[in-house]
């Protein structure tokens, strides 16, 4: 998905729940945008190249030819449930981590409404229980 999308998603979800955090939503806004890093973390270990540019050009290609094989074997890590449970958990014992976890429930949401309309369905693992069974098979 467009790293606009996550932008502007992330910067409405803030402003509905300024009047209960303040300030502290720019950390959906920040989390809601860089959660893809580990996108470009897979693209530097599989190609050994750090340009944003190659690595956005990388998943496009993918997505638009729908070469999902290259990235069978990857585990993005950011986008793990497991991952969203913990900030889950940790939320109630600070509620900024809730910010987190709303941040990142709309990213995972986002994500794969975006797969399943335009890739076919779930294409990345948000599992790493998921990830580490189909890598046995």
């Amino acid at each position: 998905m467009d790293i606009k999308i996550h932008i502007i998603t992330s910067t409405i979800l803030a402003a509905l729940l300024y009047n209960f955090y303040g300030l502290w939503v720019l950390l959906v806004v920040i989390v809601g945008t860089i959660l893809d890093i580990d996108h470009f973390i897979y693209f530097y270990r599989k190609k050994r190249k750090l340009s944003l540019r190659e690595c956005y050009a990388y998943y496009k290609h993918i997505d638009r030819h729908k070469k999902f094989a290259e990235i069978k074997d990857a585990i993005f890590i950011f986008h793990l449930v497991e991952l969203l449970i913990l900030f889950l958990i940790a939320g109630f014992f600070n509620r900024l981590f809730l910010l987190i976890f709303y941040s990142m429930l709309l990213h995972y949401i986002l994500d794969i409404i975006y797969e399943a309309k335009y890739l076919g369905g779930i294409v990345k693992p948000y599992s790493i229980i998921y990830w580490l069974v189909k890598r046995k098979e």
